[in-house]
């Protein structure tokens, strides 16, 4: 069965939903008016409609139908042209951000989108435009505009949650970096390697379009220049959230790491305090029949207080010379990163003396000065 949705425009701009295939396929051959039809999850039944009633290219259909990846691409035919281009699969499950393909088929007065999985935005432009809330543009060309700009602006949430999400990993990193945390570090990875394998090739396309490389689409090229505008910013912020999540990655391994050595410099110390006493422990465990101090009256008190006192000395010398927390009490006396107002102004004074000196001075008939001297500025001050 077809799965699709027609939104036609006349000539005088009245504006229908036509549900009947026969229809849409004569409203398409009709040199005046426009149409907009929309194929989910595009089925080899939906291929022989595009190819045997629309006319479509075989290679542009199968480019529709295919549901691996496809990098973001561009293509002229006879009587169309053809765009691929990536949104967010919000139907995908699990904690990994993933993409989804749209195909376009933007003729002179129509247009023809095809998805493999349903996308929330062109959902929302069908459901506009069925009920005339939103009126089908003028042009197949700003048809497209719209679609692609509903798919890019709906990537920005998706981002801004990533980025919400790579916060508190840092965070959680800095805190307690539990191995629990590799497993959000890997989909943030993959996350954002999905996201970046798309980014720049889409980026790409759109500039084509906005340049006036693809004449079907040149009458809305300036408004794709606004779209890749927004698709640089977005692949600007991709390749921030890559850094930030090859950095959080390290930060997970240099705090396991220093957690490993804190520990064992911990068990090594209490290894080193306690060593004498098993010394002193073995010494006394021997079954020999002479041994002198065995029979003395307070022996047992004088080891037992002798190793006390080895106790206290180790814990002093390690401890007390702060070999566990060495620098510790320093890290404190860092300041932040912001400046004192004072320093704030004082810097903003001495560029003022400097631009003012440079404004009066820098340039003569003779070329340029050399720079000014303490006495200069002093004379700026006066």
């Amino acid at each position: 069965m077809l799965s699709f949705r027609a939104i036609h425009r006349g000539e005088q701009g009245e504006q229908r939903e036509v549900t009947d295939l026969a229809e849409v396929v004569a409203l398409r051959r009709e040199p005046d008016g426009l149409l907009w039809v929309h194929f989910e999850r595009a089925t080899p039944e939906d291929a022989a409609v595009l190819r045997d009633d629309f006319g479509l290219h075989p290679l542009a259909i199968e480019d529709a139908l295919n549901e691996g990846y496809q990098r973001p691409k561009v293509e002229e035919y006879e009587d169309f042209t053809f765009l691929l281009v990536h949104g967010i699969d919000y139907q995908a499950t699990g904690d990994v951000v993933t993409t989804a393909e749209v195909d376009l088929f933007v003729g002179d007065r129509w247009v023809i989108s095809t998805s493999q999985v349903p996308m929330p935005p062109i959902a929302h432009l069908l459901a506009e435009t069925s009920t005339g809330r939103l009126a089908l543009p003028g042009s197949s060309a700003l048809v497209a505009y719209t679609l692609v700009d509903a798919l890019v602006d709906n990537t920005l949430p998706v981002i801004d949650r990533m980025d919400e999400v790579t916060d508190l990993i840092e965070e959680e990193v800095l805190a307690n970096a539990n191995p629990a945390l590799l497993e959000h570090l890997v989909n943030l990875k993959r996350s954002v390697m999905r996201l970046n394998r798309m980014a720049a090739p889409q980026a790409y396309l759109l500039n084509q379009i906005a340049s006036g490389a693809h004449p079907r689409l040149s009458p809305a090229g300036v408004l794709f220049r606004d779209i890749h505008d927004h698709q640089l910013w977005l692949s600007d912020q991709i390749l921030d959230l890559r850094e930030r999540s090859q950095h959080a990655v390290d930060m997970y391994l240099s705090a396991l790491s220093i957690k490993q050595n804190e520990t064992m410099r911990i068990l090594s110390i209490l290894s080193g305090i306690f060593l004498p006493l098993s010394l002193l422990a073995g010494i006394y465990g021997m079954n020999f029949d002479h041994m002198p101090e065995l029979g003395w009256t307070y022996a047992y008190f004088v080891v037992v207080g002798f190793m006390g006192v080895v106790v206290a000395i180790g814990m002093y010398v390690l401890f007390g010379r702060q070999l566990l927390g060495w620098g510790r009490d320093r890290i404190g006396d860092l300041g932040s990163f912001a400046l004192e107002p004072r320093v704030v102004s004082e810097a903003v004074r001495e560029a003022s003396r400097l631009r003012t000196w440079v404004m009066r001075n820098g340039r003569t008939n003779d070329g340029p000065h050399d720079g000014p001297t303490p006495e200069d500025l002093d004379d700026l001050t006066r």
